[in-house]
């Protein structure tokens, strides 16, 4: 495949991608709303309500995290790729 065959495709990709790192930052923001008070922890666990929703949330803030730095370095990829071409 060419790089300007490519670019087209990985440009959906990064776009795709960014709009995943938008929903899991809202579903982050809807996940910090919840009342531990109104949930219920597997009683198997031994984890409490509170602790599996800040666990949660932490983990969910460290995906964000995550997916925004690699959605970053691939939009600098696709540019790179946009600087390319092959016969």
């Amino acid at each position: 495949m060419r790089p300007q065959d490519l670019y087209p495709e990985f440009g959906t990709f990064v776009s795709d991608l960014r709009a995943h790192s938008e929903r899991l930052a809202f579903i982050r923001l809807d996940v910090e709303t919840w009342n531990p008070d109104e949930l219920r922890a597997d009683t198997g666990s031994g984890w409490s309500s509170d602790e599996t929703l800040v666990s949660l949330i932490d983990d969910l803030d460290r995906a964000e995290s995550t997916l925004r730095t690699a959605t970053a370095n691939l939009e600098s990829a696709w540019a790179a790729l946009g600087r390319l071409a092959s016969d």
